[in-house]
């Protein structure tokens, strides 16, 4: 890339490719390189001039042999013997990441949609008029995981080490995110990760499966009339009295799916593009040739490859790719500020609302409509097997597995909502700063005077953080009253006498004891 050459700003306000200089600390890729070698260069002649760099090579984490290639090493050298104190930048190497991250996503959506009727196929009814399917079908994805893990892995090579050089070092997952590990343990931590994403939505498919099945099996009229009964008694009455468990569970399993499409229609180049000047989608090794590596798409008129990255990676849960990723860029920021780069102001509010968008979008789409609807459902669901289990006696099938479904939606609530708290957090500390900015602070340095334009662009981008921030704090709000709200329902299945509730207190389903009315078909 010409890097005299300011490219144009990349969509949701993602600042340039273009990193800051960074500090001494940093590891640059050409060292992290040549650490492998520190044995063999302290013996040789001229270790004592090279001393400093020796215990550096010791003291500071490096990339290791599987989190590169050789195309990401000549691009290190590049930027490492043109400005030693310049990172990579993560556009130059992360197209071919691109490109995996985007067979992973459509790879996952065409299974993910076929374990729903595979599921009512394989599916049986149980006893208490509910269907479940065979134990081994619970774990029927492990080989889209490994195929996902191999994709993961490869997607790694081309985005550590530009990571790698800003984060100074592999961390632990939240909430030790201060610790220090190996690489190869951040890797099997953050494989695992993948792998629990995966779980998480095969379960989605199966769970849906089974409600589905059990529609056509005998006794199900008690789960129907149980569920029409606890609607009635809710406060969402006037809205869906009347809508049946099964569309409920079909419509709540399509929406799972909002977040790959939409992935997909904001990072496919759109056809104008593809026509003009195609993106590349591999490592931008010569330093001489233009590279396109932002581009117009489909449903964005500008996007980056980091942005894309990113995007597909959440959407189809690579931890791997997406993992510190706020870090990265709050490190990012830091540097820029301490450092003073040219517009170094706007970068920083740039880096502050690129992170509050994606963690809009990741509230709304993964929180939201996939997470939160899904346990609620499913903890309703769960709800009325037992009021059922109450009523008629009998045993209650799946329980386990449905307790242990229900944990993992959990914990997956529970980190969009820390993700987007820490986003918020991010854009206070931004605003802070923009805000204790003095007329001085926007002296350009070649003409000396206020660059009084910068500074009312800067005010605006402010401005439009803080009303994204109280967005993310209202849909945040929304996710977590909706998560609560199942919480409570959860808990009132174990103490209602009924064994089922909701917002309202316990549900009085007397007249559907033994000895009452004979039920309805119809209902």
């Amino acid at each position: 890339e010409d890097d005299d050459k300011e490219p144009p700003r990349p969509a949701h306000g993602e600042p340039d490719e273009e990193p800051c200089a960074g500090a001494e600390e940093v590891v640059f890729v050409s060292r992290a390189l040549e650490i492998f070698d520190c044995e063999s260069r302290s013996s040789g002649a001229g270790a004592d001039q090279d001393n400093d760099y020796y215990q550096r090579c010791h003291r500071l984490p490096a990339a290791p042999p599987w989190a590169w290639t050789e195309s990401v090493a000549e691009v290190a050298r590049r930027f490492g013997g043109e400005t030693p104190q310049r990172p990579v930048p993560l556009g130059c190497t992360a197209g071919p990441a691109v490109g995996l991250a985007f067979v992973a996503t459509i790879l996952q959506v065409f299974c993910f949609l076929a374990f729903m009727p595979f599921g009512m196929f394989l599916a049986v009814c149980s006893e208490d008029g509910y269907a479940l399917v065979p134990a081994w079908w619970d774990f029927a994805f492990l080989p889209l995981a490994a195929i996902c893990c191999t994709l993961e892995v490869a997607a790694c090579k081309y985005v550590l080490v530009p990571k790698i050089q800003v984060l100074k070092y592999f961390q632990c997952i939240f909430p030790f995110s201060s610790m220090r590990i190996r690489a190869e343990t951040w890797l099997v931590q953050v494989l695992c990760l993948s792998v629990l994403y995966m779980f998480h939505m095969a379960n989605i498919g199966n769970f849906t499966a089974m409600l589905y099945k059990a529609a056509s099996c005998p006794g199900n009229y008690r789960m129907n009339e149980i569920w029409h009964e606890v609607m009635q008694q809710s406060l969402l009455q006037p809205v869906a009295g009347g809508v049946g468990l099964t569309t409920v569970g079909l419509l709540f399993w399509s929406l799972t799916f909002c977040q790959a499409v939409y992935s997909m229609l904001v990072t496919i180049p759109c056809l104008s593009q593809m026509e003009t000047s195609p993106p590349y989608y591999g490592v931008c090794v010569d330093g001489t040739e233009e590279y396109t590596t932002q581009y117009a798409t489909l449903c964005e008129s500008r996007m980056n490859h980091g942005t894309a990255l990113v995007i597909l990676g959440e959407a189809c849960g690579m931890a791997a790719v997406v993992d510190k990723d706020l870090n990265y860029a709050r490190e990012k920021a830091a540097l820029q500020w301490e450092h003073k780069d040219e517009l170094y102001q706007r970068k920083c509010v740039d880096h502050a609302h690129c992170q509050t968008i994606r963690a809009i979008q990741k509230t709304v789409l993964a929180g939201g409509l996939k997470n939160t609807a899904q346990f609620n459902l499913q903890v309703s669901v769960l709800a009325v097997r037992r009021a059922v289990n109450k009523l008629d006696g009998g045993a209650l099938h799946g329980q386990k597995m449905a307790m242990v479904a229900l944990l993992v939606a959990v914990v997956t609530i529970g980190a969009s909502m820390v993700d987007a708290w820490r986003a918020l957090r991010f854009a206070r500390e931004i605003c802070g700063k923009v805000e204790g900015l003095t007329e001085e602070d926007f002296r350009d340095k070649t003409s000396g005077t206020i660059d009084k334009p910068l500074r009312k662009e800067v005010r605006e981008h402010t401005t439009r953080l803080k009303r994204r921030c109280y967005v993310l704090i209202l849909l945040t709000g929304i996710c977590c009253c909706f998560a609560f709200l199942a919480l409570h329902k959860l808990a009132l299945s174990f103490w209602c006498p009924s064994a089922i509730g909701n917002l309202s207190g316990c549900v009085d389903l007397a007249k559907f004891a033994r000895g009452g009315p004979p039920p309805s078909p119809a209902s």
